[in-house]
Formats: C-alpha cells, structure tokens, sequence
C-alpha cells in the first residue's frame, strides 16, 4: 500500500512539474483520504520520494531498461527494498554529490544485488 502511494505521488510530482492541473482522481482521493485537495496537494509536494533506484541504477552505469528485460523479478525485488529505505536521506545525499558509486555498500539495501549487476557488466 505504501510502495503504490509512493508511486501515486510520484507521478502526480511529475503531473505537477508539467504544469497539469488536479484530476478527478486526485479530488477523489483528497475525499477518501479525509482531506482537501489542497492539504493533499501540499502533502503530494513535501513527502519523502523513497524511490531512488532508476538515480542509484544510473550511477552505477547499470541499463534500467536492460534490467527490466532481463531480470523483471529482480528489478521488483529491488524496488521493493528501496520503496522501505530507512536511509533515505543518505541515499539521496550520496547521488546529489555524485559519490554514491563509491558508497552504495554501506547503506543501500539492495548492494548485494546492484554489486553483482555490476560485476556481470563488467
């Protein structure tokens, strides 16, 4: 339930950014959810995006698309673990300054996996 709210609101960040206005879905939601669309709205722009694989992926030289083809399990697991990240904020702090290449081990739940993705690369 988490990961697909995550998701949703990810998407409506990206609606947001495109200059789109609310939907009928998201006034829908606001309702379900007890609040205005506006407090929904504003809690849609402050959450904590917990979904920094395709950065991670990326910093890692590590083809998201590719991944996709042709480890569709792995790649969920993968997504799975990022979207119930504790360390959120050292993740997001180790890809803004470039060093999470050099860093992911130490906190990343999905290492084990992204390691070995590497080494098959390689």
């Amino acid at each position: 339930m988490l990961e697909a709210l995550a998701l949703w609101f990810g998407h409506q960040r990206e609606r947001a950014a495109l200059g789109l206005s609310h939907t009928e879905t998201f006034d829908a939601l606001a309702k379900d959810l007890g609040i205005s669309p506006n407090e929904l709205s504003y809690l849609v722009n402050s959450a904590p995006d917990p979904l920094q694989l395709p950065d991670m992926l990326k910093a890692l030289g590590i083809d998201e698309a590719a991944l996709r083809r042709s480890h569709p399990t792995l790649l969920r697991v993968m997504q799975d673990n990022c979207a119930q990240c504790t360390t959120l904020g050292r993740c997001k702090y180790m890809l803004a300054r470039g060093v999470a290449a050099s860093n992911y081990e130490q906190f990343c739940p999905n290492a084990t996996s992204l390691t070995s993705l590497r080494a098959k690369q390689a």
